[in-house]
């Protein structure tokens, strides 16, 4: 589910008019209905904050578009793995809607994540094909 997705369905949860959330969230109807209608993101942390509280949920959730792919369960090291994973993507998604960083700082960030990314995965084996001529395995 996609942030404008969210916002939706939660301030329909929540019996609120959209221009009520433009109000408390301090901005104009027209941002706010930017938000649901033409997928844009809000550019400050703060608002982030806001809708959170508004909507009684935490701001992750808001800046994460697939937070499924992070909640799987596993064994703890997966799960430590998956929070640090998850703290990753909410600082990202922080900084790029703060507005701190120019393009070019941003599209620095994203080929360092994206080297790390595929340099992580020539590091781990991939398991060994079948081998057809091997007799099978014997209990």
């Amino acid at each position: 589910m996609d942030f404008s997705e969210k916002l939706v369905r939660l301030r329909r949860q929540h019996g609120i008019t959209q221009q009520e959330a433009a109000n408390y969230i301090g901005r104009s109807l027209r941002t706010y209905v930017s938000y649901e209608r033409d997928g844009r993101y809000p550019r400050s942390r703060d608002v982030y904050e806001k809708l959170a509280r508004l909507y009684d949920v935490d701001a992750n959730y808001l800046y994460v578009n697939d937070e499924s792919a992070l909640s799987m369960p596993g064994d703890d090291s997966q799960a430590k793995a998956r929070h640090q994973a998850m703290q990753l993507v909410t600082g990202l998604s922080s900084i790029f809607a703060g507005g701190d960083l120019d393009d070019s700082d941003k599209d620095a960030v994203m080929i360092a994540l994206v080297k790390s990314y595929f340099d992580s995965k020539k590091k781990t084996p991939a398991p060994a094909p079948p081998n057809p001529g091997a007799a099978p395995d014997r209990p």
